[in-house]
């Protein structure tokens, strides 16, 4: 995922810096200045996705509050010597288990092991992964059959669960692990960093081009902010029912019976997945406003107004550099549906009125002083 981040990074101009510490960060009301060694870097802003242990927010001194974390785990990618494993399940994180691993293949001979234990809980966060600690935890998961030669990436973490209460400092935001850590119950990082570089990522563009709206960055904060709180909540809540006690047990046993209902398991499945994301929007009531349109693809940033005929296409053609529109035989119950860079719906209907209401709250004209 990384090298196609990257590919397409470079594809559109970017350019990548390795091998150069972050030392200083210095902004005014213009501009932001990052030093790393001997390089001076301005721009009109920075946006701090450095992980967990975020230099960005420890430079500008950010709290970062939440919890300790309590289980201690380790992660590492391993060339194994032998055969793995070749049937696979999804892991059973019981608390009556006393420690635990799950290896997953992801290329080539490579494989992915997750492992928690007493051992892991009595060792430093910063102490390095071994491949003997590593091949002690694949013998007590697999058998003494399946066996490391070698470790190709490891890291320890916790369930510490954190987040900033701000993400915006002046000319400065956070996104993704700089922003909140929590517990990888669920898997759910990644959806969770990747939705906040696309919801910061198209306002932050039209910021920089001079075509935002007046509040359209500061949406970024009231936006994500609260989804990352819940998915904080909710890996809180299953890092409780692994707690191995009488009471966590039978309340672990109630929440397996609730999760055989088909309408409890759909409610949680989109919680973790992040596909039961509804924006706030300040517009009429209707079932797509402020959720994600499945199935649309869209390139180059742009919005996309879908409509089931040609009426409102006159309407949005000085916003044709922003919106692309669409006519289409899908059945979207509204005449037509406008869809953000990010993918979610911000306006459903067939008013023009409402309709340019909703163009002006997220972009504003053009204004030709104003280059990108």
């Amino acid at each position: 995922m990384e090298a196609i981040l990257e590919t397409r990074a470079v594809e559109l101009g970017a350019t990548i810096l390795r091998g150069h510490e972050l030392t200083k960060i210095a902004q005014n009301e213009n501009s932001v200045v990052a030093t790393a060694g001997s390089r001076r870097l301005r721009s009109r802003y920075l946006v701090g996705c450095d992980g967990g242990r975020s230099t960005v927010r420890e430079l500008l001194g950010i709290e970062f509050p939440g919890l300790a974390g309590r289980l201690r785990m380790a992660v590492a990618d391993l060339t194994l010597t032998g055969p793995a494993p070749t049937e696979w399940s999804i892991p059973e994180m019981s608390p009556r288990q006393s420690g635990k691993g799950y290896l997953a293949p992801i290329g080539g001979n490579t494989h992915r092991f997750l492992f928690y234990g007493p051992e892991q809980s009595e060792l430093a966060q910063d102490a390095p992964i071994t491949i003997d600690e590593v091949n002690r935890a694949l013998t007590a998961s697999f058998g003494p059959e399946v066996t490391a030669k070698a470790i190709r990436w490891g890291s320890r973490f916790t369930d510490a669960s954190r987040q900033v209460s701000t993400y915006r400092h002046g000319r400065v935001l956070l996104a993704g692990d700089a922003a909140h850590i929590h517990s990888p119950m669920g898997g759910q990082g990644l959806n969770l960093g990747v939705q906040d570089a696309f919801n910061l990522g198209w306002k932050l563009a039209a910021e920089i081009k001079g075509r935002a709206a007046d509040g359209l960055l500061d949406s970024y904060q009231a936006e994500r902010h609260p989804v990352a709180a819940r998915v904080l909540a909710n890996t809180r809540a299953q890092g409780v029912l692994l707690v191995p006690d009488e009471e966590n047990l039978a309340l672990r046993a109630i929440v397996e019976q609730l999760l055989e209902l088909p309408e409890a398991n759909m409610l949680v499945a989109g919680m973790m997945s992040g596909l039961d994301i509804c924006y706030p929007m300040p517009a009429s009531p209707h079932p797509l406003l402020g959720r994600r349109l499945a199935g649309l693809e869209q390139t180059d940033g742009r919005a996309v107004l879908l409509a089931a005929r040609d009426t409102l296409r006159a309407s949005v053609a000085q916003w044709s550099d922003h919106i692309d529109f669409v006519v289409t035989q899908r059945d979207l119950d509204a005449d037509a549906v406008l869809v953000r860079p990010d993918g979610y719906v911000c306006w459903a209907g067939s008013d023009v009125t409402s309709l340019m209401e909703a163009v002006t709250r997220q972009w504003a004209p053009r204004d030709p002083s104003v280059t990108s």
